[in-house]
């Protein structure tokens, strides 16, 4: 075997002819005989070398006498297209891998082949994308090959895209990599390159059908452009008759964000919501995905000036009614049930059913309930009290109650006001109390000078109990746990700050009154 590496694709089940359209982009490759005297159901297309000056040669040129020198470099390649069964496999040679249509291949085949073939204590390196407030892509990488496990993939927000590691079968130990192509050493014969394409087929079927592989792999995000566009179409249609699943939020998290505006001179408004940007949208009866990714939300500081500029399409979160696809930061994607119920068992393990605190009545907004609350339970209201950090470069909302051990966080929640400045001040506070050597004598000072009372410190500033909780509070009338009114994109915001919590050595509850 030579050490010429192929990489393999595999086509969706909908392409079953050698439509050259369908497999293959752009216009180098042209079609070549095969020698096939076993009569294989194969095509092979070729991209010959166009030799050219890389950019490189203008910048040294300068400084560098390169006349006598030849410096063209060229590529080419080669892809074989075979059937096997029903499936249609193509086998890359070269650089040719750019030439797959890849709107027509199965996303995840080549992760899949090298899930089941590669044994999980020879992987090498894990990419993860996490689906997190800004999602984000990580490659994990080892000296040594090493257990699966011991790359401590987050379960509830990481998705395994690649996997890199060692495969053995004949006393060879071979290196493959798997993401939407597998790759592996080129076999010298057409009858080892089928053997090998029907064996792949075999180990990629296996593993779509292995729990495990599912686990790793239960969001994908939508590349087809048809089907995106068809969701586009069908996101219009939800905005036009201004659909009760469709909320306009912060794209991310921001600091010290005082007001929006939806123009540059347009007016400022203390929260952006569902309601006051669909009312934007009102005299546009025909809303094209155009306009959504031409406008803009600008996040504003206190003195008015712009902190972040967000594309109106990237604020948009949306379930389709049809494909159940999910629009998630600008990108469309499509979740499994049991991730879903992954999540929601999640919040489920940490919302209180306690009566802590009273009931909302549905009116009060959070300063005038937070005061009737403390009044109630006989604890401090901290609303409105602000602590200065070094670490921060704004004032920080410790609290909005505070009653013995429990450091309660209070906001009113509906559609067009959802929790991501509510997680973002618990994680702050939270950050903060652990690491913050000044911020416990501003607590007892605080409490000094504004209560007559003393909670969660004592005056060495060691803690009133063992345990000190963090409760996340929403101010909400409707019936059902948390996890089924959230929706996805605020399952995962709470995910990501109850564990960031959590790994401050604070208890963390939620709770909804």
């Amino acid at each position: 075997m030579s050490t010429t590496r192929i990489a393999i694709c595999l086509f969706d089940e909908s392409i079953k002819e050698f439509n050259k359209s369908e497999l293959i982009v752009g216009s180098k490759l042209q079609s070549v005989p095969t020698i096939n005297p076993d009569g294989y159901a194969i095509e092979l297309f070729i991209r010959e070398a166009e030799p050219s000056l890389p950019e490189w040669v203008s910048n040294v040129s300068n400084f560098g006498a390169l006349g006598p020198f030849n410096l063209k470099t060229s590529s080419s390649g080669a892809i074989l297209f075979l059937k096997t069964g029903k499936r249609i496999l193509g086998c890359c040679f070269g650089s040719s891998v750019a030439n797959i249509n890849k709107n027509n291949i199965e996303t995840d085949f080549g992760l899949g082949v090298a899930f089941d073939k590669m044994r999980p204590d020879q992987t090498k390196s894990i990419q993860a994308w996490t689906l997190a407030d800004n999602p984000q892509t990580n490659t994990r990488s080892t000296t040594l090959p090493t257990n699966r496990l011991n790359f401590n993939v987050d379960r509830f927000l990481e998705n395994i895209t690649e996997l890199a590691g060692f495969y053995s079968q004949d006393k060879r130990r071979t290196l493959i990599k798997g993401k939407e192509f597998f790759s592996t050493l080129a076999p010298d014969s057409l009858k080892e390159i089928i053997e090998l394409c029907e064996s792949s087929l075999d180990s990629y079927l296996r593993a779509i059908k292995n729990e495990s592989f599912k686990a790793l792999t239960s969001v994908r995000r939508i590349k087809d452009n048809k089907t995106i566009k068809s969701l586009d179409e069908n996101l219009c249609k939800a905005i036009r008759i201004k659909s009760s699943i469709l909320y306009v939020v912060d794209f991310e998290p921001v600091e010290n964000v005082e007001s929006y505006k939806l123009s540059e001179k347009g007016e400022q408004l203390s929260e952006i919501n569902t309601a006051n940007v669909l009312e934007k949208f009102g005299t546009y009866t025909e809303i094209k995905v155009e306009y959504l990714k031409s406008r803009h939300i600008y996040a504003l500081d206190t003195n008015g000036q712009v902190l972040k500029t967000w594309l109106l399409y990237k604020c948009i979160f949306y379930t389709d009614s049809l494909t159940k696809s999910i629009l998630y930061k600008g990108k469309w994607y499509d979740i499994d049930d049991a991730y879903l119920q992954t999540l929601k068992s999640f919040i489920d393990e940490f919302e209180s059913t306690d009566s802590l605190l009273p009931a909302w009545n549905g009116k009060d907004d959070e300063e005038v309930y937070n005061k009737k609350a403390a009044k109630k339970i006989r604890g401090q209201c901290w609303d409105g009290l602000f602590y200065s950090s070094d670490q921060f470069r704004y004032q920080i909302e410790f609290c909005d109650l505070l009653y013995q051990k429990n450091i309660i966080h209070v906001k009113k929640y509906s559609r067009s006001s959802l929790s991501s400045h509510l997680l973002m001040q618990t994680t702050v506070s939270a950050q903060l109390l652990a690491t913050d050597p000044k911020i416990k004598p501003w607590i007892l000072k605080t409490m000094k000078d504004h209560f007559s009372d003393q909670h969660l410190l004592k005056p060495d500033l060691s803690f009133t109990s063992e345990e000190t909780i963090y409760y996340i509070v929403l101010l909400c009338n409707r019936k059902g746990p948390l996890s089924k009114i959230l929706p996805f994109f605020s399952l995962i915001s709470f995910n990501v700050a109850i564990k960031n919590i959590l790994q401050l050595g604070y208890t963390v509850k939620i709770a909804k009154v």
